[in-house]
């Protein structure tokens, strides 16, 4: 079974706007990350990333908010991203961007 999905447009899943929190992006307990990811990712993964919120661009990119508390929690998602063979773009805390 394969994680990504083909021929949809932009659209938004989720949770709505990202909370700040003096300047500094946060969200149950943790820095929120945007990540893209080449390809459209299936919405059946987000639970199983912690994404909080899901957004496929048109520019045929996946972007994930997550609340990452700690680095050991980080490398782990990287890891499943890993193993669910989509190609990491960029991780950008969401304050950055």
């Amino acid at each position: 079974m394969t994680p990504k999905t083909e021929g949809q447009d932009s659209d938004t899943d989720g949770v709505g706007a990202p909370s700040s929190d003096h300047g500094k992006s946060r969200h149950s307990g943790g820095r929120l990350i945007v990540i893209t990811l080449e390809g459209h990712l299936d919405r059946k993964w987000m639970d199983w990333l912690g994404a909080i919120r899901m957004a496929h661009e048109r520019d045929g990119t996946t972007r994930l908010w997550v609340a990452i508390p700690d680095q050991p929690m980080l490398y782990g998602l990287l890891m499943r991203i890993r193993d669910l063979g989509m190609t990491l773009i960029s991780i950008i805390p969401e304050d950055r961007r």
